[in-house]
């Protein structure tokens, strides 16, 4: 009896999946098409607010020394290489993000999610996932990582999952 219930859900899996093949990967390919002229924009918005002062009151002007950065220069030059690779990550993590929750939305009808540490929600089989999206292999230290277990502790409280 459960074999057959099974079939049909494998059935409606491959028939998303087959919508997803035929009209998704052209709206998933227009809608990167649409945020990488976003991704420039918001890198040179950035530069044209950075602030000299504001740039090295977040850095570590010991790791400058230490580097030998003698010339202003060089100095100014790496400041702004710190900022920009730092300003990317985080555009480039959004970018992720709202990549994934719209292929979600294509493929299971996920959703963006309200609560906090959370970003993407979904069912699947029956089944609620709550997302954390992040955007490298190497996120985040031991505090970061505990916050985020509270985060989803918390939410599966809130949503009773």
């Amino acid at each position: 009896m459960a074999r057959k219930n099974a079939i049909p859900a494998q059935l409606q899996l491959m028939q998303n999946r087959t919508s997803y093949e035929n009209g998704s990967k052209r709206s998933i390919v227009a809608f990167i098409e649409q945020q990488i002229p976003t991704f420039h924009l918001k890198r040179l918005e950035s530069l044209a607010l950075l602030k000299l002062k504001k740039v090295i009151a977040r850095k570590n002007p010991y790791l400058f020394k230490a580097k030998n950065v003698e010339p202003a220069d060089h100095l100014v030059r790496q400041l702004v290489d710190a900022h920009l690779s730092s300003q990317e990550k985080t555009v480039f993590g959004d970018f992720i993000e709202s990549l994934a929750i719209f292929i979600c939305q294509q493929v299971y009808g996920g959703r963006k999610s309200t609560t906090e540490g959370i970003d993407l929600e979904f069912e699947r089989d029956g089944q609620r996932y709550l997302v954390a999206i992040k955007s490298g292999p190497h996120w985040g230290n031991s505090s970061q990582i505990k916050r985020m277990l509270v985060n989803f502790r918390q939410a599966r409280k809130i949503l009773g999952s």
